[in-house]
């Protein structure tokens, strides 16, 4: 059966399942690759050589002028985590973002914060996943 692109992200949107044996789970492990390759040249450069930023705009697909990530970070799907204006993550944040993680205007995220969006199946635990979307409200 042919997928069409962005199929896994429109199931995830849903809540799930997906199904990793499926051909459309693919888009995803790509986006993982993507994203942990990202997150460790990121990790890899120095903590005072601001370069580190060009690899989490990569990441996340925009620029962030307006948002302060401090190293290391880990992060498994860029495309699916959305900031909003004056937004800092402190150091060693893991972001498990395959079911949408938002960020709003003025968070401040505390050293060591995890997210986990994803749930797996309890009687299929490696190949069936189910989601949530995780909203930060403003200020938090």
């Amino acid at each position: 059966m042919e997928y069409e692109n962005g199929y896994v992200y429109e199931l995830m949107d849903k809540g799930g399942p997906t199904k990793v044996t499926e051909p459309y789970f693919k888009e995803a492990v790509d986006e993982m690759m993507r994203a942990r390759t990202l997150c460790a040249k990121a990790n890899a450069v120095l903590p005072d050589d601001p370069s580190y930023v060009g690899y989490l705009e990569e990441l996340f697909g925009r620029k962030l002028d307006d948002v302060r990530i401090l190293t290391p970070f880990t992060c498994d799907f860029g495309n699916r985590v959305t900031f909003g204006k004056g937004v800092f993550i402190n150091h060693s944040a893991i972001l498990s973002a395959s079911g949408g993680i938002e960020f709003e205007d003025g968070v401040m995220a505390a050293p060591g914060l995890r997210i986990a969006t994803i749930n797996h199946d309890m009687y299929d635990r490696h190949t069936t996943y189910t989601y949530g979307k995780v909203l930060v409200k403003k200020n938090a």
